[in-house]
């Protein structure tokens, strides 16, 4: 496993923007059922 390894800023970068996305899919979600 440490035949490449990787920065740790990019890859905490990458699991930060990936969180953020999902976070905002999930607020997307609840607020379409809130309005329907």
């Amino acid at each position: 496993m440490e035949t490449e390894p990787l920065p740790r800023i990019f890859v905490v970068e990458v699991l930060k923007s990936a969180r953020v996305v999902m976070e905002t899919r999930l607020t997307r979600k609840l607020r379409n059922m809130g309005l329907n």
